[in-house]
């Protein structure tokens, strides 16, 4: 049983890395979508696909290999709890491919408004808050 808490601390590990990189990512979007200066949005661009490559992709495969081996090792939970909760994994693993083809979009000069990646932000954030009050409280 020792390794469970090793797959406990890749897969809440992984999330903080994963979900912070989304955080930071939407708030560098939001200031490359306001952004005029060509040369600042290609430095904000390269920026951006570093914050992803480093730290979104990793966190997410700590994530899922984490949380899927405890899932493997001690099986399915009782209660609704973790099924609401894999599906909102699901929703911030879409908002992770929206955000990863906003960077392609805003790279090849196509406008954005900076209200779209407040609103990612703040659902990445709730997303977490939701995820971690399920998994702590397992209300159902």
């Amino acid at each position: 049983m020792q390794s469970i808490l090793y797959f406990k601390l890749l897969h809440i590990g992984g999330a903080f890395l994963w979900i912070g990189a989304l955080i930071n990512l939407c708030r560098l979007l939001a200031a490359m979508a306001g952004e005029q200066d060509e040369s600042a949005k290609k430095g904000m661009v390269t920026l951006a696909r570093g914050i992803y490559n480093k730290g979104a992709i990793p966190g997410i495969l700590l994530t899922l290999i984490g949380g899927g081996a405890m899932l493997l090792v001690m099986g399915m939970p009782p209660g609704g709890w973790m099924h609401a909760k894999l599906l909102l994994v699901l929703f911030l693993v879409a908002a992770d491919q929206v955000l990863r083809a906003k960077i392609s979009s805003l790279a090849s000069g196509q406008s954005m408004k900076t209200t779209f990646f407040s609103m990612m932000e703040i659902a990445s954030i709730l997303g977490l808050w939701a995820v971690l009050s399920l998994a702590v409280l397992r209300p159902f």
